[in-house]
């Protein structure tokens, strides 16, 4: 899939919008966490999902191994990687990495404020059952 340079298809993201395009990701009813052990020795988290028709996710499965990475920052990663799937497309995944781990960065360190901390604590706690 192509995407033209400004055409429609391109959003604006900001730090704002972003956020709230994964925290829409983790309140899908659909959408699983776990937590647990993650075998390979340098991942802390990983996601599956399926796109629809329509290119939207579905059946999100993360995967988050506590002892490895923050619950809320190995779910930000794993949510920017569905949030920007459909831009990333003809990455490949080394890269795809250093353009999702580059934004977490800037995400969590910019983008948090304590409201929004408190409520990804809230959403998380929901969604592992606890």
């Amino acid at each position: 899939m192509e995407l033209a340079r400004g055409g429609p298809d391109v959003a604006k993201w900001n730090r704002r919008s972003l956020l709230r395009a994964c925290e829409d990701v983790l309140n899908q009813a659909d959408c699983e966490v776990v937590l647990g052990g993650v075998t390979e020795s340098k991942t802390t988290a990983w996601g599956e999902y399926d796109l629809d028709s329509a290119g939207r996710a579905t059946n999100i499965r993360f995967r988050i191994d506590p002892s490895k990475a923050s619950l809320i920052e190995g779910l930000l990663h794993e949510a920017l990687h569905v949030v920007l799937d459909r831009y990333l497309v003809g990455f490949n995944e080394g890269l795809e990495e250093v353009v999702i781990r580059a934004i977490e960065e800037e995400l969590w360190k910019k983008g948090f404020s304590p409201g929004d901390v408190k409520r990804w604590r809230a959403l998380i706690e929901r969604k592992i059952g606890r």
